[in-house]
């Protein structure tokens, strides 16, 4: 079958409150049939070689550095960067705490994740699309890891502020020249 796995290592940032952002995934993990290429600034185009049914999952670390909880909203978009491309119905809202007191490490976190089912023709593309409320103060976030003990009292590697799955769940025997299982 074919499938991609795709991350990003940099903290992304909305321009506009209100506004949808497409997400960028810079780093490819592994991938057969499936790529991410530019829009012309960043690379946000999910792109399907092969027609399909394919399951699409995300997930997303996002940063709050205000005093107050804020509003993200979350949705895909097919075959087009605008507005008009926007899949009815693919739209989910969450809100990310604020932070706990002023300071580095303080910050609101919370990390988000969920999937499509996306029956897919060869040639399509989809983006996942984001807003928040307040460009300023929330963020796609990456996070160094910590280095080990004795710098640190906990080790743990970085934090991708964003990665996307896509495997293929129909037509995985097409083209095998396999009929049918007996």
């Amino acid at each position: 079958g074919y499938y991609g796995q795709y991350f990003s290592y940099v903290t992304q940032s909305a321009v506009t409150n209100n506004v949808g952002k497409a997400m960028a995934f810079e780093t490819l993990d592994l991938s057969n049939g499936i790529t991410v290429v530019t829009d012309g600034t960043a690379l946000t185009k999910i792109t399907f070689a092969n027609t399909g049914t394919y399951n699409l999952q995300f997930s997303t670390q996002f940063q709050n550095t205000d005093n107050a909880q804020h509003d993200i909203y979350i949705w895909l978009r097919k075959n087009g960067t605008t507005s008009a491309a926007d899949v009815l119905g693919s739209t989910g809202l969450i809100s990310i705490p604020a932070r706990r007191s002023a300071g580095l490490g303080n910050e609101g976190h919370v990390i988000v994740g969920w999937n499509f089912l996306l029956n897919v023709v060869a040639g399509d593309f989809y983006q996942i699309i984001w807003a928040t409320n307040t460009v300023a103060n929330v963020t796609i976030q990456y996070y160094a890891g910590n280095p080990p003990p004795p710098v640190s009292t906990t080790n743990y590697p970085s934090t991708a502020s964003t990665l996307f799955t896509v495997t293929q769940q129909s037509g995985i025997m097409a083209g095998t020249g396999i009929t049918a299982l007996n």
